[in-house]
C-alpha cells in the first residue's frame, strides 16, 4: 500500500515517506524509553520495500507482535547474531506493534496514508472525547475497573499472562458492584476504546471474551491508562 506511514507512540507522531525508513528503540529515530536500560538502542525498523511498508525486528532479545486492523497477526522472533532479521508486511489501514522489555510493555501504531481524520459527529460530553489513538478520558468507575482488573499485570508485568486476570465476578466483588454493573461498564469501555482505534475489543463469549479482557489490559498498561501508582500496595506475604 503506497503513501506515507505515520507512526504513533503515545501521541507522538512521525511520518515516514516511501523510500525512507524509521528505527525505534532507546536511542533511535523514534525514542521509546530512554530510562529502560533493558531496551535495545534499536529495537526495530519501519521500511519501504517493493511497493509495501514492512516492519523489521532488529532486537536480539525481544519479540515483536504485529496486528493489523484486518485481524492479520504476525510474531517476529528476536534477531540472532549474523542472521537475517524477521520481517512482516504492514497491511490494512493501521497496524499495532507490541513488545515487552524489562517488565514494561510498549505499543506503537502505524497508519497508512497518515492519521485518520475524525468523522463529523454529534457533540460529546466534556471528558468523554477521544484525545488520541487508543486513549480516552476515563470516568472514575472505568479507572477503578482497570485498576482492579490490571492489578496482576501491573505488579508482575513480565510474568503475568491472561490467566492471571481476576474473573469478572471477582472484580465486581472487590469493587462492591453487582456483576451486571461491571459487565455494563466493561462493555462500554471496550466500545469507547474500539472507536478510538484499538483492535481486539469486540469479543463476545468464551475464549473471545477472555481475549478481549486481556487485550484491554494489554493496551491499558502499554498506553499508561492505568499505572502501578494507581493501585494499592499489596500486603506482604507471610
Amino acid at each position: 500500500m503506497g503513501g506515507p506511514l505515520t507512526i504513533d507512540f503515545l501521541g507522538e507522531h512521525q511520518v515516514v515517506e516511501p523510500g525512507d525508513a524509521l528505527t525505534f528503540g532507546r536511542a533511535a529515530d523514534l525514542v521509546i524509553d530512554e530510562s529502560n536500560l533493558y531496551l535495545h538502542r534499536v529495537v526495530g525498523r519501519f521500511l519501504w520495500h517493493d511497493g509495501l511498508w514492512w516492519i523489521e525486528n532488529l532486537g536480539s532479545q525481544v519479540e515483536l507482535d504485529v496486528e493489523s486492523d484486518t485481524g492479520v497477526r504476525a510474531r517476529l522472533s528476536a534477531c540472532e547474531p549474523a542472521a537475517t532479521p524477521a520481517v512482516a508486511p504492514l497491511v490494512g489501514a493501521h497496524s499495532a506493534v507490541r513488545f515487552a522489555v524489562g517488565g514494561l510493555r510498549y505499543e506503537l501504531v502505524a497508519f497508512h496514508g497518515g492519521m485518520p481524520v475524525p468523522e463529523a459527529a454529534a457533540p460529546v460530553l466534556p471528558g468523554r472525547e477521544t484525545t488520541q489513538f487508543g486513549r480516552v478520558d476515563l470516568t472514575d468507575d472505568e479507572r477503578a475497573l482497570l485498576r482492579v482488573l490490571a492489578d496482576p499485570v501491573l505488579h508482575d508485568p513480565a510474568g503475568a499472562g491472561p490467566g492471571a486476570l481476576p474473573t469478572n465476578r471477582e472484580v465486581a466483588q472487590l469493587l462492591g458492584w453487582p456483576l451486571t454493573k461491571f459487565n455494563r461498564k466493561l462493555d462500554y469501555l471496550c466500545v469507547r476504546l474500539a472507536r478510538a482505534g484499538v483492535a481486539g475489543l469486540q469479543g463476545g463469549r468464551g475464549s473471545e471474551a477472555n481475549n478481549r479482557r486481556w487485550r484491554l489490559i494489554e493496551h491499558a498498561v502499554a498506553a499508561r491508562l492505568v499505572t502501578l501508582e494507581d493501585t494499592h500496595p499489596r500486603p506482604a506475604s507471610r
